[in-house]
């Protein structure tokens, strides 16, 4: 390859070889092919050898509290019994679905934590 420092570049020069130069400068560069590859095929691996793109991760944005379906609640009464939870008193569950966590609230076995 010679002096090349834009993509642009590259892609103009990979269009004037021929498939054994670019089987050649494909092998120079340590990129993996099979034999039968086609020449549009290969000129995208070493583009793309050349001029990596960057992977751009999306975040989703934390839910707010209201719109939660769970809550955080600290145990006053064993629910074992009447619920069959295995929750220990005084244990903080930190994310217990709103409408079960509403429900031991009202019967007293379980106050909701503020954050």
């Amino acid at each position: 390859m010679s002096d090349i420092k834009t993509k642009e570049q590259l892609v103009q020069e990979l269009a004037a070889l021929n498939s054994e130069d670019l089987k050649a400068m494909a092998t120079d560069l340590k990129i993996e092919f099979a034999d039968n590859i086609g020449d549009d095929t290969l000129s995208k691996r070493i583009i793309g050898n050349q001029f990596p793109e960057k992977k751009v991760k999306k975040v989703k944005a934390p839910k707010k509290a209201k719109d939660s379906k769970y809550k955080k609640v600290l145990i006053e009464k064993s629910p074992s019994g009447r619920f069959f939870l295995s929750y220990s008193v005084g244990e903080v569950v930190p994310k217990m679905e709103a409408k079960q966590a509403d429900e031991l609230i009202k019967a007293g076995y379980a106050l909701e934590v503020q954050e």
